[in-house]
């Protein structure tokens, strides 16, 4: 398409014309000549014609401006003539001479030859002249308007082209941002997608250690949800935090196994050290992962405290993100009744009553105050009551093991939820013996 600027083309209107074709029509040679006198020397060119049939031809020949016609005429007379001119040329200017006082002949004349001025015979030279000047006037006022019509003509085409042009481009340009936002929108879903493998990768790594396991991960992404969920974060925030509870203890894989077979209790002070670095570690890790920047950070603060007593930047309250302050709930809650954080595995009660002991100085009071409503809705269940560690010898006929019992070759002697009767004391014992261990691990629930 051809370019147009926007600015309208502009037609200058032309200077007034310096001189006007003036042709007479009359079959008396003296009102000829007399006329012809009187044009002379003036801006008005005069042409004679003693008949219609001449004027014609002078009207073919000439680019006649002004058309001054007798009414009395041999053959074809005046009316006749001017309204044959004003049909095949109806932008001259047309005027009517008479010598005779017929209102019926000059009513026709104006009628049929849509004369502009007529004028009676004998005329005054200085009306005559004054009637041709703004006849002059009068057509080139017409041909200005005519002028400026057309210039309108084409500047309304031109817009029209330049509105059919914006139009294509307008099309263009939503086809290009409609291809841009696919390729986005395949983009961000490669990115969804590489994002999952990468989380699923992490997620594998933390199943594969056999003191971590991939149950306790899910557990916690699932309290994080819950918690993200009831606080009615966005959609997206709640995703970030289900992402961090799900590879929050990524760091822990760079630790000794030693501490990772350890409750968090039974650690030493340098191991506790060691063991609370493990975020940092995890932050390091992701951070070539540009878009797990707002996982890394919850991960990286987890162990921070409401109070300031937390690591790695003793942040207090809302300095520390809302996603590590739900995290750090929830991490500890599923810990707690996992047996991961003591030595034993705590019933959802006590570890309510802990962490609630612990609100408003290691965890935020208000994500605490959730849990009694959000626990029921997890998959997982937790023991009805705490456990204790006891040895064969302490056992009793009654008591009911919280965790399956397994020999040296890994044979499940007893399952979790056996109560123990007389019998089975005796033959756990027994077992024992066999089993060439002093003391077995043996779990049960508190009564």
């Amino acid at each position: 398409m051809q370019q147009h600027t926007p600015e309208l083309i502009q037609q200058p209107v032309p200077d007034t014309q310096s001189i006007w074709n003036v042709l007479c029509v009359d079959d008396e040679t003296n009102v000829l000549r007399a006329l012809k006198r009187l044009l002379n020397n003036t801006e008005f060119q005069f042409f004679p014609a003693s008949n219609a049939r001449e004027g014609m031809k002078l009207m073919q020949q000439h680019s006649i401006d002004i058309v001054i016609s007798d009414m009395r005429m041999p053959e074809i007379d005046g009316a006749e003539f001017l309204a044959k001119i004003a049909r095949e040329y109806p932008s001259s200017y047309r005027m009517l001479l008479t010598g005779y006082a017929d209102n019926d002949a000059t009513i026709s004349a104006v009628n049929d030859g849509q004369i502009h001025r007529y004028l009676q015979k004998p005329w005054n030279n200085e009306d005559l002249l004054l009637t041709l000047s703004q006849a002059a006037e009068r057509l080139c006022l017409e041909r200005e308007k005519q002028q400026l019509l057309t210039t309108i003509k084409q500047q309304n085409q031109t817009l029209h082209d330049l509105n059919l042009e914006l139009e294509e481009r307008v099309q263009l340009r939503t086809r290009q941002i409609r291809q841009a936002m696919t390729r986005v929108e395949q983009a961000n879903s490669q990115i969804k997608t590489n994002h999952r493998a990468t989380l699923k990768v992490f997620y594998n790594l933390i199943s594969l250690n056999p003191h971590l396991g991939g149950k306790q991960a899910i557990q916690i992404s699932e309290l994080c949800e819950l918690i993200a969920r009831h606080l009615e974060l966005t959609p997206s925030e709640v995703t970030t935090i289900h992402l961090a509870g799900l590879i929050s203890e990524l760091g822990l894989l760079s630790l000794p196994e030693k501490i990772l077979a350890l409750p968090l209790c039974k650690l030493s002070s340098t191991e506790t050290k060691l063991f609370l670095e493990h975020p940092v570690k995890a932050y390091i890790a992701l951070a070539p992962a540009e878009n797990l920047n707002d996982v890394a950070e919850i991960i990286k603060y987890q162990y921070e405290q409401v109070c300031g007593a937390g690591t790695p930047d003793g942040l207090l309250e809302n300095q520390i993100p809302l996603g590590a302050r739900i995290l750090s709930v929830a991490r500890d809650y599923v810990h707690s009744i996992n047996g991961k954080r003591y030595d034993i595995c705590k019933s959802s009660h006590d570890t309510l009553r802990q962490l609630n002991r612990d609100s408003g100085t290691i965890y935020d009071k208000q994500i605490v105050q959730l849990l009694p409503e959000l626990i029921p809705q997890l998959e997982h269940k937790a023991l009805k009551s705490s456990e204790r560690l006891v040895t064969s010898m302490q056992l009793e006929a009654g008591m009911e093991l919280s965790r399956s019992i397994y020999n040296q070759n890994e044979i499940l002697l007893l399952p979790a939820g056996h109560r123990f009767t007389a019998s089975t004391l005796e033959r756990l014992q027994s077992l024992e013996k066999i089993d060439g261990r002093r003391h077995l691990p043996i779990y049960v629930l508190e009564q």
